[in-house]
Parts: structure tokens; C-alpha cells; sequence
């Protein structure tokens, strides 16, 4: 299994999405388990750990989990 397929395997609804992404008030969160993470929107992605092209921002535990 790729690792796209890996994150989007899960059963998640489009509403999970629409909350977490609207109220994050700038911040990052996990597109794994939608953990807010400390890392601004506005950061350049090739100045960020633990993100992944085609897939989004993980936090530390899910990158390493997969």
C-alpha cells in the first residue's frame, strides 16, 4: 500500500474535513488524525518536517507510523 493510500484508507466524512480546516485559525493540522499541529499555514512546505507532497502535513507520530 503507497502512502496515499495509506492516509486516505480511513473512513472520514467531508464535514471532519470542513471543521478542522475552517477553524484551525491558521495552523496546521494532521490530515491523519487532524491533530493541530504548531506549524503555520503560511509556511513554505519545503521548510516543514513530516510533510508529504499529494497528501498534506503530518504530525511526528503518523509520519513515523507509516
Amino acid at each position: 500500500m503507497n502512502i496515499l493510500q495509506n492516509l486516505f484508507s480511513r473512513k472520514t466524512k467531508v464535514q471532519d474535513f470542513s471543521y478542522f480546516y475552517m477553524s484551525s485559525g491558521g495552523f496546521e493540522h494532521c490530515v491523519m488524525c487532524h491533530k493541530k499541529l504548531d506549524i503555520l499555514k503560511s509556511t513554505p512546505i519545503d521548510q516543514r518536517l513530516y510533510y508529504i507532497e499529494g497528501a498534506g502535513q503530518l504530525c511526528k507520530d503518523c509520519w513515523e507510523g507509516i
